[in-house]
């Protein structure tokens, strides 16, 4: 430490005097030696403050101390005192000693006498009770069940212990051992009557030991104490085995005898002994067996001693109630009414059974005498609805079965097909002329050739047509007016049509009458004069039967012979002449009639299609009929011979004819289930053979068949065999007529999905196609080709799957319908393109061309390809105007022979065939004025008649 540091800590703790090297500041003093000073002076108040404290308490404390030396003194002479008492109590000559000593012995002699007092009595109590059931044991060993029954009365009877015996192990291995020896006892009882009551494995027998020996050299004992013991002893080993005895005899013996046909051919034998009784069920011829109850009432009669009464037929009754209704009643129920005679003789025969011999032997005694319980009585009021369900049920079950697994043979069958005409009203006589004869038109002229007809006088004409030039290589024409065409005009205009729709499933034809004659054919009065519309396409175009059309690509007409004629149709526009049928109308005949016809005309377009006047508007005509035939499995032939056996049991117990009144119930049932075989039917026959119905066409179409076929049968049967039933039975025609119309409806329906299925089928093949596009591309020319092959293939595959199974109307029409369907969208497809080239109309004419053989599919007399595909002719034009020049397509227009088109599909078919230029806008603009109505150049009526060789 240097001398500085020193100066400074001397300095701080006050000694800087020792140092004369430090010089302290005046007036400032020495920190450490500051805190001394104040330090002593806290002390000194410390010690002022205490002796003024103990001065002012001196006095009070000096009392405190007084009473404490009093306290103890107090506390030493107590301290005496008890030690002289502790030396009177513990010294040798003490009394209190001896005292507890004494009572400590006696207390212990007294406990050791209560031990051997408990003991003896425990021991005695466990002795007597072992001994209790040593002798249960030994008797039941022993084979005495009867002594042994006592014995264990009296055991159970046995004093119960006390609580700390009863709780001890000895006491409960004991009671261990009595549940045992009671439960041998049981077991040799029930034994005993299983012994007493034996019924062989896969036997129809009972062997019934009339005395029961339990042990060898024991006594034996009668089967009925047995039950007697064991109710005694166990009720509920007594109720199982009265419920087992029960139960066997009931399927050994009573249930098979019942059970139909062995009621009637079976019958109990017996074979009594001293000791044994033994009942077989045996089968006898039917001419010797007993009547069934008979042979029941003898068996319940000789086993009602050996069993006890009221236990016994508390189990064994209601199950012998059960078997005569579901045993032997329900299953010999007759499916017939000619059966019941005999049924309803044998049921009051049950009945009796029930009412009169159980209740002799004591055998209803359980139910309190009462009368009730009589199950079978009750069950015979109520036989009519039991009659009807059971046929029903049987009925819904033949045809399940029909369903699932029925024939699907085909057999043909007869269908009457509804002929669709209309009726017009008698045009008004026209007024006579002089030497006027009576007009009789004929199919064809066969006396004497026509002659020439005059032109019919101008109309204004049109603004000619400009040239149209060529598009794409193709030759332009110099002039497409009417006037310079290659056609040249017809002699005969167009005559007018009235088209008629017709639905698709509508037969065609008339049938022909006794006499020979057709069906009228429609009249219509116009100008004066009379017009006959033929079903013949070739006059819906305007052409003439006798007089064939020039060649458009002028070649000159073929020369026809008197009384036939002939059309070329490589000649001219590849359409089929098709003979008409004319006849004259009746004199004075009101209904003169016209088929529906199916044609190729546009009613929106055309103007010949037009409707009728008002006062010459068809109406509904007496609906004629012909008889074709169809293809329907031998499956609906069953069915329907069920039903309408089913229907003649209905009719019969309604009848007031029918011997049991009471049966009349039962005819609504049997109605009903009349109906709701139909519905099962429809219910499960698609679902069931949907896949095989929609992959194999023929079936789908022989199922449609087969409903249609069942609802027109369910009609004729009804009216058949109902007859106009009233009352009640005729409130159920509504819901005959309901199950008719659904029946066909799902004919109809799977009809219309198997069409549509193959619909889908040709839309998709034709979807390869690709709108016919492109066809300049050979692979695209190649694909439409496939496509079309693929749907020609398809309609000709389902005509010959088709046209064996469906009748042949339908069949042309569902036919034709799908060829409709097809040409129809490859006709739009081709229409809808926007420019076509010169190859693209060769290879689309090609093309189109490849359906035109579709017209095979049509047998000549039975239909034709124009009356059941409505596109026909349409679609032939088109496939001929790819080709065709602007002078053609005007010549065809302006003649009225593209009324099948309308204006803006000529349009758009010239646009995009031709290329733009004034000239094919002038012609554009005149196609767009409308058709033509050719009609106002028609001939006048004589010189028609006069043409047709009248």
């Amino acid at each position: 430490m240097s001398s500085a540091q020193l100066g400074t800590f001397l300095t701080e703790i006050g000694a800087g005097s020792v140092s004369s090297t430090i010089t302290l500041a005046p007036g400032k003093e020495p920190p450490l030696k500051s805190i001394h000073d104040r330090i002593e002076l806290e002390i000194l108040n410390v010690n002022d403050q205490t002796l003024s404290l103990l001065k002012d308490n001196w006095e009070q404390f000096t009392g405190q101390w007084e009473t404490t030396d009093t306290l103890l003194e107090q506390l030493t002479h107590e301290g005496a005192v008890l030690e002289g008492l502790e030396e009177q109590t513990t010294g040798s000559a003490a009394v209190l000693p001896q005292l507890l000593t004494t009572l400590a012995s006696h207390s212990a002699l007294v406990k050791s006498h209560q031990t051997t007092v408990t003991t003896l009595e425990y021991l005695s109590t466990l002795s007597s009770y072992h001994a209790a059931i040593t002798a249960l044991s030994s008797s039941t060993t022993a084979g005495s069940l009867a002594h042994s029954v006592t014995l264990l009365i009296q055991l159970q009877s046995h004093p119960t212990p006390p609580a700390w015996i009863h709780d001890t192990p000895a006491w409960a291995l004991l009671v261990k051992w009595s549940k045992e020896e009671e439960s041998r006892l049981v077991t040799a009882i029930t034994g005993a009557l299983e012994v007493a009551y034996e019924f062989p494995v896969a036997r129809e027998q009972l062997l019934l030991q009339l005395h029961v020996v339990p042990a060898p050299g024991a006594d034996g004992i009668k089967t009925s104490e047995l039950f007697a013991l064991l109710s005694r002893i166990s009720p509920p080993s007594f109720t199982t085995q009265i419920t087992r005895i029960a139960n066997a005899l009931h399927k050994n013996l009573v249930t098979p005898f019942l059970t139909s046909p062995h009621a009637a051919t079976s019958a109990f034998e017996y074979s009594p002994s001293p000791t044994s009784l033994t009942i077989s069920l045996t089968n006898n011829a039917p001419q010797q067996a007993p009547p069934p109850l008979d042979s029941l009432q003898t068996l319940l009669g000789t086993l009602a001693p050996h069993l006890p009464p009221k236990p016994f037929n508390t189990s064994f009754i209601p199950p012998l109630q059960n078997s005569l209704i579901n045993a032997f009643l329900l299953p010999l129920l007759p499916s017939t009414t000619a059966a019941l005679p005999p049924y309803l003789s044998l049921l009051t025969s049950t009945v009796d059974f029930e009412s009169k011999f159980l209740p002799s032997l004591g055998y209803l005694d359980f139910l309190g005498g009462r009368g009730e319980g009589l199950v079978v009585t009750e069950w015979a009021r109520g036989v009519e609805s039991h009659w009807a369900k059971k046929v029903g049920r049987e009925v819904l079950e033949a045809v399940r079965k029909e369903v699932v697994g029925g024939d699907w043979s085909e057999v043909r069958v007869e269908k009457r097909v509804e002929i669709e005409v209309v009726v017009l009203p008698p045009p008004p006589e026209p007024k006579p002329k002089e030497e006027e004869k009576p007009k009789v038109v004929v199919q064809k002229p066969v006396e004497k050739p026509r002659e020439p007809t005059p032109p019919p006088p101008p109309r204004e004409p049109s603004p000619p047509p400009a040239p149209v030039p060529a598009k794409r290589g193709k030759a332009a024409l110099a002039t497409a007016s009417p006037a310079a065409s290659p056609f040249p005009s017809p002699s005969r205009p167009p005559v007018p049509v009235q088209r008629i729709a017709s639905p698709s499933n509508s037969w065609i034809s008339p049938a022909p009458s006794s006499s020979g004659a057709s069906t009228p054919a429609l009249e219509a009065e116009e100008n004066g004069d009379v017009t006959v519309v033929a079903d013949e396409p070739a006059d819906a175009w305007g052409l003439s039967a006798e007089e064939p059309a020039a060649d458009p690509f002028g070649a000159p007409a073929m020369e026809t012979g008197e009384g036939e004629e002939e059309f070329d149709e490589e000649a001219g526009w590849g359409w089929e002449v098709e003979d008409g049928v004319f006849l004259s109308p009746a004199s004075g005949d009101d209904d003169s009639g016209v088929m529906r016809l199916r044609g190729g005309v546009n009613e929106e377009d055309s103007p010949f299609a037009r409707p009728p006047p008002a006062a010459t508007r068809p109406y509904d005509a007496p609906p004629q009929y012909r008889m074709e035939t169809c293809m329907i499995s031998q499956r609906s032939m069953s069915i329907m011979r069920v039903a309408d056996a089913l229907l003649v049991e209905a009719l019969a117990v309604a009848s007031p004819s029918f011997p049991h009144k009471s049966f009349s119930s039962a005819s609504i049932p049997l109605l009903k289930s009349f109906v709701s075989l139909f519905g099962l039917y429809r219910a499960t026959a698609p679902v069931f053979h949907s896949r095989l119905l929609l992959s194999v066409p023929a079936l789908g179409m022989q199922f449609a068949n087969d409903c249609e076929w069942l609802g027109d049968e369910v009609e004729k049967v009804w009216e058949k065999r109902s007859g106009g039933a009233g009352g009640r039975e005729g409130e159920m025609k509504p819901e005959v007529d309901k199950a008719v119309g659904m029946m066909r409806s799902l004919g109809e329906e799977w009809r219309e999905k198997l069409i549509a299925t193959q619909r889908t089928a040709l839309m998709e093949a034709l979807d390869e196609a690709k709108g016919f596009l492109y066809t300049e591309d050979d692979s695209k020319l190649a694909a439409c080709e496939r496509s079309l092959g693929m749907v020609t293939h398809t309609l000709e595959k389902l005509g010959q799957l088709w046209k064996p199974v469906m009748n042949s109307s339908l069949y042309y029409a569902t036919l034709g319908g799908l060829i409709n369907d097809v040409l129809e969208r490859v006709l739009n497809e081709i229409e809808d393109q926007a420019d076509i080239s010169e190859v693209e109309s060769i290879r689309l004419n090609k093309l189109c061309k490849v359906l035109h053989g579709l017209e095979s599919l049509f047998v000549e007399g039975e239909s034709s390809v124009g009356r059941e595909v409505p596109i026909w002719f349409k679609f032939i034009f088109l496939s001929e105007l790819l080709e065709a020049s602007m002078a053609d397509i005007l010549f065809l227009f302006n003649n009225g022979h593209l009324v099948d088109f309308s204006t803006a599909e000529i349009s758009k078919l010239i646009r995009a065939l031709f290329s733009d230029s004034p000239a094919r806008q002038q012609n554009l603009a005149h196609i767009a004025l409308g058709h033509p109505d050719v009609s106002a150049s028609a001939v006048s009526s004589d010189e028609e008649d006069e043409g047709w060789g009248v």
